[in-house]
């Protein structure tokens, strides 16, 4: 085992350097690691997708017939929300521009 002089702090500063430049190495390395298993996780989850959505193709017609029964629904469904959302707003939005009428108005009035 070497052993370091204390009384030299130059030699100290750069083995602490040099400890310090080795862990943010590994840290780069352990992050580009990381990315990659992500990108192949998402890679092999778009496989699975595709694999499952064959397979639910493969479903006897009364199925689909039921679950294209439960989408058309709900899309219904929030298409009348959006409608009933917008009707709300074009009334609020009716009743603020009567109120700056009245006020506009009222301004002229008073010249």
């Amino acid at each position: 085992m070497k052993r370091r002089r204390r009384g030299d702090p130059v030699a100290s500063y750069s083995a602490i350097s040099r400890c310090y430049l080795k862990m943010a190495k590994r840290c780069r390395l352990h992050k580009l690691i990381r990315q990659r298993f992500a990108i192949a996780i998402k890679n092999s989850a778009g496989r699975l997708c595709v694999v499952i959505s064959a397979d639910e193709a493969t479903v006897s017609s009364r199925n689909a017939k039921i679950t294209s029964r439960k989408l058309y629904a709900s899309s219904r469904k929030l298409w009348f929300r959006i409608k009933k959302r917008r009707s709300r707003r074009s009334v609020e939005i009716q009743s603020v521009e009567r109120f700056s009428r009245n006020i506009s108005a009222e301004a002229r009035e008073k010249q």
